[in-house]
């Protein structure tokens, strides 16, 4: 029997549709996995975060631990890292990335190392400081990467489809800005979620800035300090085996905000450090575990990374020399200004002193470490792009100011800011600091024109990520 010209057009119809339907792209399902392994040292070692003090660790308050978030949607990965440490060598960290791209495939543009900022936590894991640290020993340095490839490895094994969200909102009284207590601070927190097929929160990652220096330094104690002590209290509420990660921003001017007290059974109690850290992650963990339920998700999201390297000139003993011989006259127009009080001259000058001081360190410093050639020495930016999120990575301890512009320069974009991430050039700092003084000012290798150069860097590679 004959088909009828109608009943054919229907059938070429149908057809057509079927092969546009099999040709059109098949939203891409993301998978994540998340894992953490201890990477608490094994023997006494000097504690990172304080040089000044002259004996090794004598115990272990609380573990210390390497954790990867992995994240995947089907054309592009992307690997986050954190350790609980005080800084992120960049020898340590590019060999890192090395492993890990040879293990997993993930391209290295697209794997972020980076350092919470315990101060106790161990140095010795990098060389490339020269006095600083005290020793460094090879075998900490390998432990440490090899367990951070272990973590990703296991987080690759525990990928299983998910969606990814984030929320951006402001975290009061947690943070202050030390270098002056007038200043400026970013409270910006960014918490991101991935759930799985179910909606249920399984792993994921906070943002914020403030410095991890609350339990006590005399101590001699190892310790993961709040941002571990989050991150623990974190995975506990998710339950099962995961890792939920502190990403630390751009925290170099500012306070940790830890409270001294607490209301328990109606009566006010004061805190020792080691409760201020564990209030602290406390309330951290209720703020940030509170919002979960309500951030909206997404199994379809961009992902995408770049990195810059560059180099640029350090400071020299014969730049310390002009410093220190333009002190006086410094000093003397601060006195001599008739707009300002007998206590704002008095912080002015003092800042001048603490960037004296870190300078004439700096200044013995810099010509021990390995990584300066010629007066020049190399480091590396980067970009993330999760969704929606932009992650821009700073090398060292920038300060608040830098994150607060670079949210002004890419809103409404929400952007987390990272320091201490894929190296360390201590402290980055704008030009209006660095002029100004203070001990930021001092404690750092490079100066303004190549903050200015990174700022731009990570502007750029973020239009970038999100004009694709």
């Amino acid at each position: 029997m004959k088909a009828c010209p109608g009943i054919k057009i229907a059938i070429l119809l149908a057809v057509a549709f079927v092969i546009i339907a099999g040709a059109a792209p098949a939203r891409a399902q993301l998978t994540a996995g998340a894992a953490r392994v201890e990477i608490t040292p094994e023997k006494p070692c000097f504690l990172g975060g304080y040089y000044m003090l002259t004996e090794r660790s004598v115990g272990v308050h609380d573990p210390l631990h390497t954790r990867a978030l992995v994240l995947d949607n089907g054309k592009t990965r992307v690997a986050l890292v954190t350790f609980d440490v005080v800084i992120m060598g960049g020898v340590m960290a590019q060999e890192l990335k090395e492993l890990i791209n040879k293990e997993t495939g993930i391209p290295i543009e697209n794997i972020n190392v980076q350092a919470t900022h315990t101060h106790s936590g161990p140095e010795g894991y990098y060389q490339e400081f020269g006095k600083y640290p005290k020793e460094y020993d090879p075998d900490m340095k390998n432990m440490m990467q090899s367990r951070a490839l272990q973590a990703v490895t296991q987080a690759i094994a525990r990928m299983q489809p998910a969606s990814f969200g984030f929320a951006q909102f402001p975290l009061e009284n947690q943070n202050g800005n030390r270098h002056d207590p007038d200043g400026p601070v970013d409270r910006t927190a960014i918490a991101a979620v991935l759930k799985d097929k179910d909606g249920k929160p399984f792993a994921g990652f906070l943002n914020f800035a403030a410095h991890p220096t609350v339990v006590p330094a005399g101590s001699y104690l190892i310790s993961a300090e709040w941002p571990g002590m989050f991150a623990s209290l974190m995975e506990q509420r998710l339950g099962g085996e995961t890792a939920f990660l502190y990403l630390q921003g751009a925290a170099g001017n500012l306070g940790t905000g830890a409270t001294g007290t607490r209301i328990v059974d109606g009566q006010t109690v004061q805190l020792d450090d080691w409760q201020k850290a564990e209030y602290k992650a406390e309330l951290l963990a209720d703020a940030v575990f509170a919002k979960l339920p309500e951030i909206q998700t997404a199994a379809d999201i961009p992902l995408a990374g770049a990195r810059r390297d560059f180099e640029f000139r350090v400071r020299s003993r014969k730049y310390f020399r002009s410093f220190e011989q333009s002190l006086p006259e410094l000093k003397k127009s601060i006195q001599d200004d008739p707009g300002a009080s007998d206590a704002i001259k008095e912080r002015r000058i003092g800042w001048l002193n603490d960037r004296y001081g870190t300078e004439k360190f700096m200044s013995m410093l810099i010509p021990t470490m390995k990584r300066v050639k010629d007066g020049k020495t190399a480091t590396t930016v980067q970009a993330l792009r999760i969704g929606d999120l932009a992650l821009l990575a700073f090398p060292g301890e920038a300060i608040t100011e830098l994150s607060i512009q670079l949210r002004r320069d890419l809103a409404p974009r929400s952007v987390a800011v990272l320091g201490y991430s894929n190296d360390h050039l201590g402290y980055i700092t704008t030009r209006e600091i660095f002029n100004q003084g203070g001990y930021e000012a001092g404690m750092g290798l490079c100066f303004p024109d190549a903050t200015e150069e990174m700022a731009a860097a990570l502007l750029d590679m973020a239009a970038g990520l999100f004009a694709n």
